[in-house]
């Protein structure tokens, strides 16, 4: 996975995947704009992978750091709850009923978006549906661990290396409202994320 930001191969390959993650992100983004009174949330994805989240007041030291923290805080809730076919089930259904309703109330005029929503909500509901087995398992442990990793990005986009380093940068822009190095931030982030996926590994396997 932290391959595909560095090879332009890799990162066609893994496209769909980032699709879904982006719209999740950026779903944490409007959640936070949402839970401290913002108004007027709008999210886009644009075809790179990459997508941003605008609205009206708000608290943005929340709206900055909700992006990469919800996402992995889901990832992580995806794992654990994938410890046997019936959670695995449960836990793709699940993203595709959070994606599917994230598109629903905050996905205005973007044609990328609503596509890219569509068919991610179409996959993680066959997925869940249709997959048996170790197949079901593996789908909804690899997903959950896509989006759990995926908070490695900021560190990357703030180094501006790979193919990350062109998307908005939620670390640069928490820098920008509190004066901690971008760096830091993102550091802060890809610990927390490796902690929730380690544990969230553990409890999944032990069960």
């Amino acid at each position: 996975m932290v391959l595909s930001w560095v090879l332009p191969i890799l990162a066609l390959l893994t496209l769909p995947l980032q699709y879904v993650y982006t719209h999740l992100h950026e779903a944490g983004h409007a959640l936070a704009f949402v839970a401290s009174g913002g108004t007027g949330v709008t999210v886009r994805v644009f075809q790179d992978g990459s997508g941003v989240t605008t609205g009206f007041g708000g608290n943005p030291l929340l709206v900055s750091s909700a992006g990469y923290v919800g996402a992995t805080a889901f990832g992580a809730l995806v794992i654990a709850l994938a410890h046997n076919e019936r959670g695995a089930r449960a836990a793709l259904l699940t993203m595709a009923w959070v994606l599917g309703g994230a598109m629903v109330l905050w996905v205005r005029g973007d044609l990328v978006g609503l596509l890219s929503g569509i068919i991610g909500v179409a996959v993680l509901a066959l997925a869940g549906t249709k997959l048996k087995g170790d197949a079901r398992l593996f789908a909804a442990q690899f997903f959950g661990l896509f989006m759990g990793l995926a908070s490695l990005q900021a560190v990357f986009a703030t180094l501006r290396i790979g193919q990350v380093a062109l998307e908005m940068n939620d670390a640069e822009i928490l820098q920008g409202l509190t004066g901690i190095p971008a760096i830091i931030s993102a550091v802060i982030w890809s610990a927390i994320s490796l902690c929730l996926v380690i544990l969230a590994l553990r409890r999944s396997w032990s069960a």
